[in-house]
């Protein structure tokens, strides 16, 4: 799973910091942003397994868990959420820094969040700034990046196949690279390689 959603009725949050002598604490800053814990996820791992085992003795388990992941809210709560510094634009160190990590990472692949966060932009903002900044979206300028690298492939190295190039340059397989290569290039790989 890349994230998971835990809904808890506020009575019961309420409750339990009573049960223990607390003040709920205002949970709002924890919805501004997706919250990165190690353990939290870790208990929301076993939480998930011990409702997916669907007995009594894990039912009892779950109970525990949710308690102990309240507690730990409570936690994070009174701990500022660290957020990235907001921008109107992409500085050109943090533009520089977004295309090196796509460079080195054209073959396995980075995710938005990644871009954003090396960018130092919240995750939210950050395809609209990178498209204000390069005039194309980050998946397209990635695929673009990769086809440049596809056409090096298929010129400086005759002997590999469609396919090892479409993997060395991040596409699924060599029909994935094909379709990207003829929406740019106009041709197919293999008939680029034989014009080039």
């Amino acid at each position: 799973m890349d994230y998971f959603v835990l809904s808890q009725p506020m009575a019961e949050v309420n409750r339990l910091a009573a049960s223990a002598g607390l003040t709920t604490p205002d949970l709002g800053p924890l919805h501004a942003g997706v919250i990165r814990d190690a353990t939290l996820e870790r208990m929301m791992l076993l939480l998930a397994e011990q409702v997916q085992a669907g007995d009594a003795a894990s039912s009892l388990a779950a109970d525990g868990l949710r308690v102990s992941i309240t507690g730990r809210l409570f936690s994070l709560a009174d701990t500022p959420v660290p957020t990235a510094p907001k921008r109107a634009k992409l500085t050109g160190a943090a533009l520089a820094n977004v295309l090196e990590l796509m460079h080195a990472r054209l073959s396995e692949g980075v995710s938005l969040d990644e871009l954003a966060v090396v960018a130092g932009v919240n995750p939210m903002h950050f395809g609209k700034l990178f498209k204000a900044a390069t005039g194309e979206p980050p998946y397209a300028h990635l695929t673009r990046l990769r086809i440049e690298a596809a056409k090096r492939l298929l010129r400086d190295r005759p002997e590999w196949t469609i396919a090892a190039v479409a993997q060395d340059c991040g596409f699924f397989d060599q029909s994935h690279l094909s379709k990207h290569f003829k929406n740019l290039v106009g041709t197919t790989p293999a008939a680029w390689r034989d014009q080039a």
